[in-house]
């Protein structure tokens, strides 16, 4: 029942279709979201699709290896299945790579992946139902000084912002001279979204109309996803990533989407986004090494 399949057998248009109806399902699992920060991605599936998971994969030293892609957060098994079948995808990974090092979604269950190391990571939701002010009572009062202090420093807000000048304006605000791949991701991501209409930017301008920040979202499915963002020092010191995120928690307020702020392992990070009233979503980090000595030296990032 459970397939091994390469990237130019994988059926995009059932794989796109079993994600869509995952009540697990995560944007990150989409074929064109796949195609853009893993190019030759394969597939395990069960049966005719009915549960799949994406096997983003390089290749170093002659070693094919598991890996996590930027800008994925969350992928795994969709839909979630019984355990006795997440257990042959787990068990299949394990035959299939001998380094294994991914990401899956909070529906898993870590009981499933025996012989490998299963660390829980926090991400951060918060659920979109009550109206803005009932969602604004909530924030910390660490976030109502931040939004104190962007009224007061004379901070204005828009959208507008295409894929390069996004790319090139955070590269320049992060003194940035490496990473061009990644950029280059970045930009494919932004601009395809933008085109289907499911991506979108909000900026930050201080009071000389200087650009301090800006950031990038994913709304798809029940989900609006935090997916990027960058602030100058400018930003920082008005507090310009607060008032983004208010102005779109304040558009989205009642809609029941569930914001997204995709979490941080950092201390004073994930303090910022459970500041706005958000709750823990555990995901898992899966990670296992069979590789013989000295390859087996290599740790996990």
């Amino acid at each position: 029942m459970l397939r091994y399949i390469t990237h130019n057998e994988i059926d995009k248009n059932k794989w796109d279709n079993i994600i869509e109806l995952a009540p697990n399902k995560r944007v990150y699992a989409l074929s064109w979201f796949l195609d853009r920060v893993s190019e030759d991605w394969d597939a395990l599936v069960w049966g005719n699709y009915e549960y799949v998971m994406p096997l983003t994969w390089r290749r170093k030293w002659g070693i094919k290896y598991l890996f996590p892609p930027l800008y994925c957060q969350q992928l795994g098994v969709f839909p979630t299945p019984p355990l006795s079948i997440m257990n042959e995808f787990s068990n299949k990974i394990q035959e299939l790579f001998r380094f294994i090092q991914i990401q899956v979604n909070s529906q898993m269950d870590p009981n499933a992946f025996q012989g490998l190391m299963v660390t829980p990571k926090d991400n951060f939701i918060l659920p979109l139902i009550e109206p803005y002010q009932v969602i604004a009572s909530n924030y910390s009062k660490d976030r109502r000084k931040n939004l104190a202090v962007t009224r007061k420093s004379g901070i204005t807000l828009s959208t507008g912002m295409n894929a390069r000048e996004y790319s090139n304006l955070k590269r320049m605000a992060l003194n940035d001279t490496k990473g061009k791949a990644s950029y280059r991701t970045l930009e494919s991501l932004i601009s395809y979204t933008q085109t289907v209409g499911k991506g979108f930017i909000i900026n930050a301008f201080a009071s000389h109309n200087e650009l301090c920040a800006a950031a990038f979202f994913i709304r798809w499915g029940n989900r609006l996803v935090y997916l990027n963002a960058f602030s100058t020092q400018a930003g920082r010191d008005t507090s310009a990533m607060t008032a983004i995120i208010d102005m779109v928690l304040r558009k989205y307020a009642g809609t029941g989407l569930l914001f997204d702020f995709e979490g941080s392992s950092i201390p004073g990070i994930a303090a910022f986004m459970k500041g706005f009233g958000a709750c823990s979503e555990t995901y898992f980090s899966v990670f296992g090494n069979r590789l013989p000595f000295p390859l087996n030296l290599i740790k996990r990032n």
